[in-house]
């Protein structure tokens, strides 16, 4: 269209009203859906929010942000029967890899950083393999 319109065949005027008729009639498709579609994505953004399966209890294990602190953790769904909870990174996207550690069989996250590597780690920071790349790490620096 923005060719036809500098070659002279078509006005501005025109393009801009087809576009406003084609746009008001995509608003109301999503008015008639807005209640389907507002479902979806709170359903979407919940399974983002699970991360695995807890350790305890088989219950999920949820992304929840503190309302005290405004921290976000790791939670059973199980609450208050389970009181499993682990620490997360403050900064970056969480996602689920949807494995668990072979050591301590708790859940493994990707975590990705702005300007840093994306890491991949267990979510029991008491977990041996952390342990492990803690020793390693201080025997490098050696």
């Amino acid at each position: 269209d923005m060719d036809k319109i500098a070659d002279g065949e078509i006005g501005q005027d025109n393009v801009v009203d087809t576009s406003r008729k084609m746009l008001g009639a995509v608003m109301l498709a999503l008015q008639d859906k807005k209640e389907s579609l507002a479902g979806e994505i709170r359903e979407g953004i919940r399974i983002d929010k699970v991360l695995g399966e807890c350790p305890n209890c088989k219950e999920q294990l949820r992304i929840i942000r503190s309302k005290r602190t405004k921290k976000r953790f790791v939670g059973c769904a199980g609450y208050p029967d389970c009181k499993t909870t682990y620490p997360l990174p403050q900064r970056g996207d969480v996602i689920s890899l949807g494995e668990v550690c072979e050591e301590c069989k708790a859940p493994k996250i990707k975590v990705i950083s702005k300007g840093a590597r994306p890491w991949v780690l267990c979510l029991d920071p008491n977990c041996p393999t952390k342990t492990q790349k803690k020793e390693e790490k201080e025997a490098a620096e050696k």
